[in-house]
């Protein structure tokens, strides 16, 4: 996968990009936040919302970022609800899959656009 612009360094992360795939189909984004390395790439996330060593701060419960607001989620190694390891992600998926469906429905009630009916949105 390549991406324009190039990311050589993470200060232009936050704005849109192109992704082109290996089978040459090209995808925009809004943003791209390249996800390799050793350190959890936090770099254009604001200072109030981080921890002492530089993960997200994430609520143990609920894996939300109660700063940023009451839809950011942060999980991984990037995220402070637990020790800083990738393997820990797949113990993580099921509660922000729950609360993801939750958002749906409760939007279908409110006559909201997005709606999950089993299948793809």
């Amino acid at each position: 996968m390549t991406v324009e612009p190039p990311r050589e360094r993470t200060d232009s992360v936050a704005t849109k990009a192109t992704l082109t795939l290996e089978d040459g189909k090209t995808m925009d984004a809004d943003l791209h936040i390249p996800t390799t390395g050793r350190r959890p790439n936090t770099s254009f996330i604001s200072n109030m919302l981080l921890t002492t060593d530089g993960r997200v701060e994430t609520n143990l419960s609920t894996l939300r970022a109660d700063k940023a607001g009451p839809r950011v989620d942060a999980i991984g190694d990037v995220a402070s609800y637990g020790r800083p390891a990738v393997h820990l992600i797949p113990n993580a998926i099921p509660v922000l899959w729950c609360k993801h469906q939750a958002r749906l429905t409760a939007g279908c009630r409110k006559g909201g656009e997005l709606c999950w009916r089993g299948q793809d949105v």
